[in-house]
């Protein structure tokens, strides 16, 4: 039988969340849809499938609809940005993401879409 959790455990919890904004930092918030061959994205190991848990600083609190991802890759030309994903069959999985010019369109060259559960 599963002990409910104790009031103070669950307060702890709270301010935790509260504080560091652990819960919905860890919630997936974009699908990546596409990786072109030879993009950043693909050089940095980001498959088709993936979902987007962090990139740099944004996550499922502060997306805005994707509008900081967008922000942030326009900002970080040639600059390396942590990105974490949680990958099928892996789990989490941490990369190092360079968005830059190459071949193809785009500082990325992936397709990334709003996820919803």
């Amino acid at each position: 039988m599963c002990q409910r959790p104790s009031k103070v455990h669950v307060n702890q919890r709270k301010k935790l969340t509260d504080a560091f904004g652990f819960a919905s930092a860890l919630l997936p918030y974009a699908i990546v849809q596409d990786v072109a061959p030879d993009s950043p994205a693909h050089k940095a190991g980001l498959v088709k499938g993936d979902l987007l848990i962090r990139y740099g600083h944004v996550d499922a609190a502060n997306h805005r609809n994707l509008q900081a991802l967008a922000e942030l890759t326009a900002a970080s030309e040639d600059k390396t940005i942590m990105v974490v994903v949680e990958r099928l069959g892996s789990g989490r999985v941490d990369l190092l993401l360079t968005p830059g010019k190459w071949n193809g369109r785009g500082l990325l060259g992936c397709l990334v879409l709003p996820y919803k559960p």
